[in-house]
């Protein structure tokens, strides 16, 4: 699986929970915080993209997580495992 795969995985994920953001606005480099996530909504977001992928990613982990971006390669490190 490609990196823009995962990305358009989470992509969908982050119009499922945060419903009002248009699509256009989710860009690679942006925070879901920026997209008017809170910490619930990242957590549904990662939760729900991990199950679509059949991975995990720990908690501690997600504390270098900064933007989108960041969070597509930390699943890409687990899909590619």
């Amino acid at each position: 699986m490609s990196k823009e795969e995962i990305y358009q995985i989470l992509k969908s994920n982050i119009i499922l929970i945060l419903d009002e953001v248009p699509e256009e606005d989710i860009l690679i480099h942006k925070s879901i915080k920026e997209l008017g996530g809170n910490s619930i909504d990242r957590v549904e977001i990662v939760t729900i993209t991990s199950e679509d992928l059949n991975v995990r990613i720990p908690a501690e982990e997600l504390g270098s997580v900064k933007n989108i971006e960041d969070l597509v390669n930390k699943f890409y490190e687990k899909v590619v495992q």
